[in-house]
């Protein structure tokens, strides 16, 4: 997957800018933004990679940055526990060739999106994660055999190219001002 976000082997569509707004900030910028991939600290922030601030000596803003991002990507970690938990094969190496193995996983995933909307006992209440009051609550998803054991990979330590940061900081800026929702907030209460 590396290999193929790295010479756009995926047809990531073309940067575009964020939503319009009356603050002047965001209104005369035509900055385009890339779509990325959200992911945590495991992997180096770059061009397609949006990852969190480092933990250390965080501004307001950056913590929100940081909050917003999580929840983005614990999304993608529900939808894969999900689907993981219930399809086993996504525990271990798929040994298929490419061409079957994307036939495998798409095959997966649309049975995956077909249970969820017309079988109720095949994602009841509580097998995903949610947020209540502020407070995560694990989905039951997480407890299922193996289904938590997905591999750690290691921390890199890349430098990352310096347009990601900036637009990492363009992101920040939007989701602390015109891209802002209520709650958010709550999230710097100690």
């Amino acid at each position: 997957m590396w290999q193929a976000i790295e010479t756009n082997g995926i047809n990531i569509p073309p940067p575009r800018p964020l939503p319009e707004s009356h603050d002047p900030i965001f209104e005369v910028s035509d900055t385009a933004i890339d779509y990325l991939f959200v992911c945590d600290d495991a992997f180096p922030l770059g061009k397609q990679l949006m990852k969190p601030y480092f933990s250390r000596n965080l501004t307001e803003e950056r913590r929100i940055f940081n909050y917003r991002l999580c929840r983005a990507r614990r999304i993608s970690e529900n939808v894969f526990g999900l689907l993981a938990s219930r399809f086993r094969i996504f525990h271990t190496v798929i040994s298929l060739k490419r061409e079957n193995m994307t036939s495998v996983i798409l095959i997966r995933c649309s049975l995956h999106n077909y249970l969820i909307q017309n079988s109720p006992g095949y994602a009841p209440q509580g097998s995903m994660d949610m947020e209540v009051n502020g407070d995560l609550l694990h989905g039951s998803w997480r407890n299922e055999v193996g289904s938590s054991k997905l591999e750690t990979l290691c921390k890199c330590k890349q430098r990352c190219p310096k347009n990601a940061e900036d637009m990492r900081d363009i992101i920040c800026d939007f989701v602390n001002g015109p891209g802002a929702i209520s709650w958010q907030w709550k999230v710097l209460v100690p």
